[in-house]
């Protein structure tokens, strides 16, 4: 007998991407699944466009609440969600028509608790595979040897081995009781702290080498915000990494997660148009402000390439103008080395 499977989409003003997503959640080739579309007090036709797909499908059913943000959101949907597993999708992304097949035919004939499958970036016209290292089964002692190793980020690779977002994944349903809340306030990287509360416990997973979730990025994204408030959320995000993390095994893998976010938030907002002035007092605040960046720009490094080296270096003697005038070059270089490859 199919169990029956909860989709679960947070939503708010994504209405020029929202009807392609809810066409590719109903055209799944595995039928026994129950659609909760979540209405975070969106303020533009996103209500209407989920109480029209809900009129056409009777497995869809439409939460309305007032606007908390995307982690509460998913709580909402999960509280009224009846499937013993559960998945989640971004109403700005789409899936396969395989993708609930695939994951759920993952989880019961390799009998685990979590499956996966990997994902492909979406940008205008472009489309990349986003490429992790881990595939297959993992049992306990196998999720613990990636936590051990890169799970938070391996700095060769310039990325992580696992994919940290909430979405892409199926997880039973008990393994998720008590995550989300544990990035209760935050509106960034609260996929990774969930994901990461998850991990710790779940005993095992198995991860799909099939490309089966879009993820369309655009830049109206929270997660290209370069504000106080951002750069606040990602120290929250940080030091709730190290609360669950009691066994220190992201310890050294975290300070080449912080360069690598910091490097993204600097590029940011030089693309936003930070001027000098602005960024210098931005980042004269932000780097005395916590003790989890003291560590961090104090932590010894010991395989960064050149210009990382010179970033650590000038965000350690707090040299802003220089660091400034380092993306102010470095930037439109590396955009033309992109089109001429």
């Amino acid at each position: 007998m199919n169990e029956l499977i909860s989709i679960i989409i947070p939503i708010y003003k994504v209405e020029k991407y929202l009807p392609k997503c809810l066409d590719s959640i109903i055209a799944q080739t595995y039928y026994n699944i129950e659609v909760i579309l979540v209405d975070d007090g969106s303020p533009d036709r996103c209500a209407l466009i989920c109480d029209e797909y809900s009129g056409k499908d009777s497995r869809i059913k439409v939460i309305h609440k007032q606007n908390e943000g995307v982690n509460e959101a998913r709580i909402s949907g999960f509280k009224e969600s009846h499937g013993e597993y559960i998945t989640f999708v971004d109403p700005d992304d789409y899936v396969s028509p395989l993708y609930v097949e695939r994951l759920y035919g993952a989880i019961r004939d390799e009998n685990v608790a979590m499956s996966c499958v990997q994902r492909i970036y979406i940008k205008g016209d472009m489309e990349k595979p986003d490429v992790r290292p881990v595939v297959g089964y993992l049992d306990r002692e196998e999720i613990t040897s990636v936590l051990k190793k890169d799970f938070l980020y391996n700095y060769e690779e310039r990325t992580n081995a696992y994919n940290l977002g909430l979405c892409c994944k199926m997880i039973k349903r008990v393994y998720l009781e008590g995550a989300m809340e544990q990035a209760r306030g935050l509106w960034i990287g609260e996929d990774l702290i969930t994901n990461l509360y998850i991990i710790f416990r779940i005993p095992s997973i198995y991860i799909l080498n099939e490309y089966l979730y879009y993820y369309v990025q655009h830049d109206s994204q929270s997660t290209r915000s370069c504000s106080w408030n951002s750069w606040r959320n990602q120290i929250e995000q940080w030091e709730r990494i190290l609360l669950i993390d009691k066994n220190n095994y992201l310890k050294d893998q975290l300070p080449y997660r912080i360069l690598s976010m910091t490097k993204i938030f600097i590029r940011n907002m030089i693309d936003d148009g930070c001027k000098q002035f602005d960024f210098c007092s931005f980042w004269g605040k932000a780097i005395c402000d916590n003790l989890i960046v003291e560590r961090f720009v104090n932590y010894p490094f010991t395989s960064l390439r050149i210009i990382d080296k010179i970033v650590v270096y000038l965000i350690k003697k707090k040299m802003f103008r220089m660091l400034y005038c380092l993306y102010k070059i470095k930037l439109p270089i590396a955009r033309l080395r992109k089109r001429e490859m």
